[in-house]
């Protein structure tokens, strides 16, 4: 079964229709990568990303596009990925790198919202429910510095350890099966978009884990 391994926070592509995401992270022989892509003008889309296939798209998030893509049984140890967009724009680009394949289910629940607790706290359309041994994340993505005021639930860590804009944070514990609601409050109120994420293991074992992670972009009033 999968597990997490590396991960790079979102990073500033610029704008253009040629970019390059530099992973963050050497991958194994075999591992897989994912890529969460946020593209500014939802007519846009990702044309190609070099060794990656699409894995879905939610097309109009709060006017953003999001876009994942997988590459499963690496080879090679790339470092970055060349990615070809069809549109001019700017494009935030996250990566994750597990120990075997995954495979996307989905992307759901849609948040707006302009306050101190972005996302994801309150409300039924704000739950998402994992299997058993699951990977939970919040992919966190800022146009500014926002620190958060208040700890994240209880089994959350920040990946690169500190509590700050352009970040993913994720479920330490695992997790058992069951619905779950993640939630954070920033230190100002703030526009903020969210998406929630889910990705199922493709790999062997009797237990198929699942990757969900909240996409979060704040905007400054």
């Amino acid at each position: 079964m999968p597990n997490l391994v590396a991960s790079s926070v979102f990073q500033d592509l610029g704008v253009g229709t040629s970019l390059t995401k530099t992973l963050g992270f050497t991958p194994a022989d075999g591992s897989s990568a994912v890529l969460l892509l946020l593209l500014g003008d939802v007519g846009s889309s990702v044309s190609s990303i070099t060794g990656y296939t699409l894995g879905g798209v939610t097309a109009n998030v709060n006017s953003l596009r999001y876009e994942v893509w997988i590459r499963n049984a690496i080879t090679g140890s790339p470092t970055t990925a060349s990615i070809t967009l069809s549109v001019s724009t700017y494009c935030f680009c996250a990566a994750l790198n597990f120990d075997d394949s995954v495979t996307f289910v989905q992307l759901t629940a849609k948040f707006l919202g302009n306050n101190t607790t972005p996302g994801i706290n309150g409300g039924s359309d704000d739950d998402i429910t994992v299997g058993a041994n699951s990977f939970v994340g919040l992919c966190v993505v800022a146009n500014f510095s926002r620190t958060w005021s208040a700890a994240l639930p209880s089994g959350f860590a920040f990946l690169n350890g500190a509590a700050t804009d352009l970040q993913m944070v994720y479920d330490a514990d695992a997790g058992a099966a069951g619905t779950i609601q993640p939630s954070a409050t920033i230190d100002t109120a703030s526009y903020w978009e969210a998406s929630t994420l889910e990705l199922s293991g493709a790999g062997g074992g009797p237990v198929v884990p699942v990757v969900a992670a909240t996409l979060l972009r704040m905007m400054n009033n």
